[in-house]
């Protein structure tokens, strides 16, 4: 077997992962798509009996302590893009999260200002005290 090799790796392949690639591949962009079933299933995390959360915590979607997405550059290695839709609630935004995660990606920057889903917030102010009250 020969080795791959591409310029970006989506790991996660669900609505959101699905819509990085298709956006990077719009741009022309060597990319690969890493999932733990092969695509397509029914499989996914917010569904099934796979489902990650539901075996872990009981039903519960993944969300952050203020329930906003994490968008941001890894803060020790700056090609590494973090990125949590948050299960449902990302749903309906992965076509306009693809499309900025693309941009970044490829630009270095996003037309939308993706300062407010970074991951300071979760450090400081109300993020950080809802943090704080989940993990009490």
């Amino acid at each position: 077997m020969s080795a791959m090799r591409a310029e970006v790796a989506v790991v996660g392949l669900g609505a959101l992962g699905a819509a990085t690639l298709y956006q990077l591949a719009r741009r022309g962009v060597s990319a690969i798509g890493i999932d733990r079933f092969a695509p397509p299933h029914a499989l996914g995390s917010s569904h099934g009996k796979t489902r990650i959360t539901r075996a872990a915590v009981g039903c519960l979607y993944t969300v952050t302590p203020d329930s906003g997405f994490v968008i941001a550059r890894h803060p020790g290695e700056d090609r590494i893009i973090v990125v949590s839709a948050c299960s449902g609630h990302g749903f309906k935004h992965s076509a306009g999260i693809g499309e900025a995660i693309a941009q970044l990606a490829c630009e270095g920057r996003s037309e939308v200002d993706l300062a407010p889903f970074g991951l300071n917030r979760l450090r400081t102010g109300r993020a950080a005290q809802a943090t704080r009250e989940a993990w009490d």
